[in-house]
């Protein structure tokens, strides 16, 4: 990358040094004419310069082109596999679409076409002060008063791009949930509150965007200014110098020739100047993205032996978890009751490294969660979530999801996720497609699929998220006692009471308002007075 970069920035610089030649065209044949010279060098000098101004435009186009795909490639790829690894709060989807978009255009385009106007300014502005000095000077002294005053508006530029990032961020976001609760939104005719404020929600955009573009059309307009300014001085001090004898007509050509390759580059390179200072703050949005901390290389363990969280404190919008305190044991079958909204999700969450806590220690084998490594720690978590996501795909690869097992292991999770009993019945038994989000199978189905995933993983640790809320009482039972029956820890969220499973358990986590209300087993909780107790009778 480093070396097409050095490439582009030496045809953008040889572009914009083929702008003298135009110039030196006009002087030849204006030469041409006064000396009568030899037309056919004159011819020849032409097309040459005219040749060589096509070739290096042209290399440079391909040149930048190559230098976007590269970018393209490898900033798409680098912010795809930072969503999977990051718990930031970023919207990947608006970065991959529409931040990229504008690095492209007004970054990396812009760049390179700032680089050719300033190579294009500096060299005629050389040619005209070869000319004559104080010409030169006098156009030198207008070109820095417009820069200055463009860069005195840099800020103000960059903070205009970023107000359209923002809002074209909150516009997808938006957008993106409305599709995903199309159904809802039908089903209880709330289309008239959803338009109202996604309108809203586009109009700030479009403001935005229109207070950007007309803060642009400002700078557009001094430029202009600045430029037609020049070209009127310059157009002045050449027909007095033609008049005192100081210019020929040819020179005097030539200089407003060079006056239009001085006033260009000045009137685009400030609108590209401000395009790029906008743009900045974008490049600076999309690397803080990319920012996942790297825990590739930390410690791994043969085995997980406890889970210890001690003073956890987390916080998200409206919701916070504080004092959490508790020791998951190796082997040992918890669960986790609770009203709703009372943290059950969330302290899984936090467990299997899908967030982070914010105050706290959480440790594994003693070790903080920051310490270990990446990939480790979701290979010995094995976690399911409320959020059953199947892919378009076989129920073989959704199960195993790409990774080769030994077939007495698959056929066996086959077995104790109840997976078997419903693929049997399948034509093409477990290479049978799925189709987008799994709409050829039953809900109860698609968990079962969920969980032989889980299982598959042979994890030290199994979270478990209401896992069984789509399946019957019998076949719950059956696959809970098959789970209990692993030598791993596992930790779940129950929907329902059932003492028989709860018995089963070794401990029970009681959860209030983001708080552990109390821990212990079926029989400790129900013997006392105990707010577990008031829960069960509620059920």
């Amino acid at each position: 990358m480093k070396k097409l970069n050095f490439k582009g920035l030496i045809i953008s610089i040889l572009s914009g040094a083929t702008g003298l030649c135009f110039s030196w065209i006009v002087r030849l044949i204006m030469s041409g004419i006064e000396e009568n010279v030899n037309w056919i060098m004159i011819i020849s000098i032409t097309l040459a310069l005219t040749f060589l101004t096509i070739i290096i435009n042209a290399i440079k186009k391909i040149i930048i082109a190559r230098i976007i795909k590269e970018f393209n490639c490898k900033y798409k790829n680098l912010i795809f596999e930072a969503r999977f690894k990051s718990n930031k709060d970023n919207n990947y989807i608006s970065l991959l679409t529409n931040d990229i978009n504008v690095v492209e255009n007004d970054y990396l385009k812009a760049k390179y076409d700032l680089i050719t106007c300033i190579s294009m300014f500096i060299c005629s502005w050389t040619n005209l002060i070869f000319y004559n000095f104080f010409h030169g000077i006098v156009i030198l002294c207008m070109a820095i008063i417009s820069l200055l005053v463009s860069l005195k508006m840099r800020q103000e530029a960059q903070q205009k791009r970023i107000d359209v990032s923002q809002k074209q961020e909150l516009y997808t976001h938006k957008v993106t949930d409305m599709f995903l609760g199309i159904s809802v939104i039908r089903q209880f005719l709330v289309l008239e509150h959803i338009r109202n404020e996604h309108d809203n929600v586009n109009l700030n955009l479009e403001n935005s965007k229109f207070k950007n573009e007309l803060f642009l059309a400002k700078m557009e307009a001094i430029g202009t200014l600045f430029s037609m300014g020049m070209f009127y001085v310059s157009f002045l001090i050449g027909a007095i110098y033609v008049n005192k004898g100081i210019y020929t007509i040819s020179i005097m050509m030539a200089s407003i020739q060079l006056i239009n390759k001085i006033v260009t580059p000045l009137y685009d390179g400030v609108a590209i100047l401000n395009k790029y200072n906008g743009a900045i703050a974008i490049v600076d949005k999309l690397e803080n993205s990319l920012m996942v901390e790297n825990r590739q290389s930390g410690l791994t363990f043969d085995k997980i032996n406890k889970i210890s969280i001690k003073n956890l404190c987390f916080k998200q919008q409206q919701f916070e978890m504080k004092n959490i305190n508790i020791e998951l044991e190796n082997n040992k079958k918890y669960v986790i009751v609770g009203k709703s909204g009372s943290g059950k999700s969330t302290l899984l969450n936090l467990i299997s490294g899908q967030m982070t806590c914010h105050n706290g220690e959480l440790c594994i084998n003693n070790v903080p969660y920051k310490n270990i490594d990446y990939n480790y720690l979701k290979k010995a978590i094995a976690y399911m979530n409320q959020e059953v996501y199947v892919f378009n795909d076989t129920i073989k690869n959704n199960i195993t999801l790409y990774e080769d097992y030994k077939d007495d292991c698959y056929n066996n999770v086959l077995k104790k996720s109840g997976v078997d009993s419903f693929i049997k019945n399948l034509k093409e038994k477990d290479n049978t497609i799925l189709e987008e989000n799994g709409e050829n199978i039953s809900g109860g189905q698609r968990q079962r699929i969920a969980l032989a995933r889980v299982l598959m993983r042979n994890a030290d640790v199994i979270l478990l998220d209401e896992a069984f809320s789509a399946l019957d009482y019998e076949t719950t039972r059956q696959i809970i006692n098959d789970i209990f029956s692993l030598e791993c820890t596992v930790l779940m969220v129950l929907h329902s009471f059932n003492e028989k499973i709860l018995k089963k358990c070794d401990k029970i986590i009681v959860m209030d308002n983001g708080e552990i209300n109390e821990v212990g087993s079926y029989e400790e909780l129900t013997s006392k007075n105990s707010y577990f107790s008031e829960l069960y009778n509620m059920r």
